[in-house]
């Protein structure tokens, strides 16, 4: 059976790429919507050096697919699969191999030199696909996965992975992979994205006050970016804090709760869910005084880089990548998680305080452009990429069936010494 009845190519791949251009398959996995990791795919392919690499990507999102049409990149859309996730059938072998098999042959159209898996979802049939292929792959981590979920997707196995923070690649390495086998490579903001635009007149068109602070949040509207806390901070904030407005940017699952909560709390003149927005920018420069993140897990915290670019300061709960990106007392202030009195501690004292927040703004900015830039995120992957095709297969982990056992075999150490005290304690209460 052919390729193309397989899989449809939104965009024929047309004449062949010179021959000393490297083709990387990108495989992303996520929902049809362009957010955080769909962005930073967008921008890794849009931005790669030509005439060294051309990208062809592979997805299951309409939206994503239909973007990367737009630059003139070929895409492939279909539905992917996890075993043992959580959409059924839990257990789709057919669909796994049909992956694997659809893969092998798309690798084998384009001739491609490596395999750039966006979606730690993917890993589990890309990990097999590329050591059939005998190509190098990378797995580029954006979320903090629990552990039942890295050794479910089989992340140990990866050659190499990628995180956008120290506290992505981190539970890996504990788990025993060896640290030579991850790397660190941040989000890199594109500017561009942030400019254009003008929401001089959004607080106006809100019914806020010219003298009132407003905090603003970006976010995805799912539990995890913790936005009820951020609702409930309004009713926590101490005596003497001037008339404080929260706006929330983005759409999501969560709406109907947050609004029903911001009612039952009675703030809801003061709390503002203006949707999904294509001028974070203008909304950030133009409308808001201090950002506001209280995640209650985070792998990067991009909208908080965003707001630092744009020179604001951020209060952001303490979890996950956002200590690497938030510098607290110097760029904004890291609370205690799931706390809406703390936030409103930090919250109060940033809206009294003006100066503050300009040289927070000040630093923040700085912080970003020394260390959260699309330059310096495409250097990187280029040097990894470059360094990878470069090498002969077993350098890259395909030498046999594992390329490492070690995780494995602490999994099951672990689980031993579970097992051992869980007999020791029933044995203590027998007697």
């Amino acid at each position: 059976m052919e390729t193309s009845d397989l899989v449809e190519p939104l965009l024929p791949s047309g004449s062949s790429a010179p021959a000393s251009r490297v083709r990387i398959l990108y495989v992303h996995s996520g929902d049809d919507l362009i957010r955080g990791s769909e962005r930073v795919l967008l921008d890794l392919i849009r931005n790669l050096d030509p005439n060294r690499f051309e990208p062809i990507v592979w997805c299951d999102s309409r939206a994503l697919a239909d973007k990367v049409r737009s630059y003139g990149v070929t895409a492939y859309q279909n539905r992917f699969c996890i075993l043992l996730g959580r959409a059924a059938p839990w257990f789709d072998v057919f669909r796994y191999s049909w992956l694997i098999r659809t893969g092998l042959q798309i690798v084998k159209r384009h001739d491609i030199k490596l395999i750039h898996a966006n979606a730690g979802g993917t890993a589990q049939w890309t990990i097999p696909l590329a050591r059939t292929a005998r190509v190098p792959m990378l797995v580029h981590l954006h979320v903090l996965d629990p552990r039942f979920r890295r050794y479910k997707l089989g992340l140990h196995q990866a050659p190499l992975t990628v995180g956008c923070s120290k506290a992505v690649v981190r539970p890996l390495i504990e788990d025993g992979v060896p640290e030579a086998r991850t790397r660190v490579i941040y989000n890199g903001l594109n500017p561009l994205r942030l400019e254009g635009g003008d929401a001089h007149g959004l607080r106006a068109s809100l019914g806020i006050k010219p003298d009132a602070v407003v905090t603003t949040a970006v976010a995805a509207l799912i539990r995890l970016k913790g936005l009820d806390l951020a609702i409930r901070a309004l009713t926590c904030l101490p005596p003497g804090t001037p008339e404080l407005h929260l706006i929330i940017v983005g759409e999501g699952e969560e709406r109907h709760a947050l609004e029903h909560l911001a009612r039952r709390l009675g703030v809801q003149q003061r709390v503002h869910l203006i949707g999904q927005r294509s001028d974070v920018g203008a909304i950030y420069r133009d409308a808001t005084d201090i950002a506001v993140l209280p995640s209650r897990r985070e792998a990067f915290a991009l909208a908080a880089a965003e707001a630092g670019l744009e020179r604001l300061p951020v209060v952001a709960a303490r979890v996950g990548g956002i200590e690497e990106v938030v510098l607290e007392g110097k760029t904004g202030f890291l609370v205690k998680p799931e706390s809406p009195s703390a936030l409103a501690q930090a919250l109060h004292r940033l809206a009294l305080h003006p100066e503050e927040r300009r040289r927070m703004g000040k630093e923040g900015r700085a912080w970003v452009l020394n260390h959260f830039t699309l330059d310096q995120m495409m250097e990187s992957f280029q040097a990894e990429y470059e360094r990878m095709v470069s090498e002969p297969a077993d350098r890259f982990g395909w030498r046999g069936l594992w390329t490492g056992a070690g995780p494995y075999w602490q999994l099951f150490r672990g689980l031993r010494g579970r097992d051992a005290r869980n007999s020791k304690a029933s044995s203590g209460e027998d007697r």
